[in-house]
């Protein structure tokens, strides 16, 4: 890109250097009627480029189409419809998002797992919006997935969660944008526990198990961490600090009683791959977890049963 023009080369098939025609080019070609644009992206076989603030334009094959509403491939641009403002945008393979001025995100082509955002899985031809999406400075687009980078420095993704590229802490496909957990180097208000010395090397991790939900500590200014953790409570931690998922098949845990505290979490456990239990049929709820289980465990969350 030079000067607002934009020059394309490589395979042309499906009209993807957007010069109209279907020849490929081993040297750039200049695209047809381009002359403003501030930004480029490509997709599998479409390429979208933003023009100053105002539109999109596409070229190339799109199994939803360029996003003008129509499903024809095109070998030369065509400007995106019902976009008014445009911020950034970003191509996957078979699917565009734009974030549009005040931060809300439209999306159009592909709608299989969820890669538009808006709860369906039902392809588009013009643009629609991700649900809940207000503060987006910035979207990049994956393959079968895309994520959107809010004005506070977080993130949402939504589509295909397989291999946990969602980053929300589990595998399943999401049909609206999904918060990224946030890291663990992230740092986190003081959760004012009186027994947490400010300085001790567990402060700071103390301080991100309570801004993240996972511990409130044993009582009223208490975290009491010289106590021994259960399984039970260990089971807990894991499965709040990847977002508490829901959907898990039940367990076989005959001292896991329904209904308590911890059985949704042993279940997820279970199906994650972290926990076969100490014995048929036997999770052991009430024994303390040591320094070397807990490392399997997040070995295991982390990296995979395997």
């Amino acid at each position: 890109m030079e000067g607002g023009i934009v020059k394309c080369w490589g395979p042309n098939h499906n009209g993807q250097l957007g010069d109209g025609s279907q020849t490929d080019s081993a040297v750039p070609v200049q695209v047809t009627g381009i002359t403003e644009a501030t930004e480029v992206s490509l997709g599998d076989s479409l390429t979208c480029t933003h023009i100053l603030t105002t539109k999109n334009s596409c070229w190339g094959s799109n199994p939803a189409g360029p996003g003008d509403g129509s499903t024809t491939q095109s070998n030369i641009p065509i400007e995106v419809t019902n976009i008014s403002s445009s911020v950034s945008m970003s191509v996957g393979a078979f699917h565009a998002c734009n974030v549009r001025a005040p931060g809300t995100v439209q999306c159009w082509g592909h709608g299989s797992q969820g890669r538009l955002g808006n709860g369906t899985t039902t392809s588009s031809a013009t643009p629609v919006d991700a649900i809940g999406i207000s503060t987006a400075t910035a979207f990049d687009g994956g393959i079968y997935h895309g994520c959107a980078r809010l004005a506070d420095s977080s993130a949402q993704c939504w589509g295909q969660g397989g291999s946990g590229r969602l980053g929300t802490g589990g595998t399943d496909n999401a049909l609206t944008p999904q918060p990224v957990l946030a890291g663990l180097c992230r740092t986190a208000p003081d959760p004012g526990f009186g027994d947490v010395p400010s300085g001790s090397y567990y402060e700071n991790a103390v301080a991100w198990l309570a801004a993240m939900g996972i511990s409130t500590g044993t009582g009223p200014g208490a975290y009491s961490p010289n106590d021994t953790v259960s399984r039970a409570q260990m089971a807990v931690f894991l499965h709040r600090a990847f977002g508490s998922p829901t959907g898990s098949p039940p367990h076989s845990f005959a001292d896991v009683p329904s209904g308590s505290y911890y059985t949704d979490a042993v279940s997820w456990l279970v199906d994650q791959g972290i926990t076969s239990g100490t014995g048929p049929g036997t999770y052991s709820p009430n024994a303390n977890v040591n320094r070397a289980q807990i490392a399997v465990f997040l070995n295991r969350r982390g990296c995979g049963a395997g």
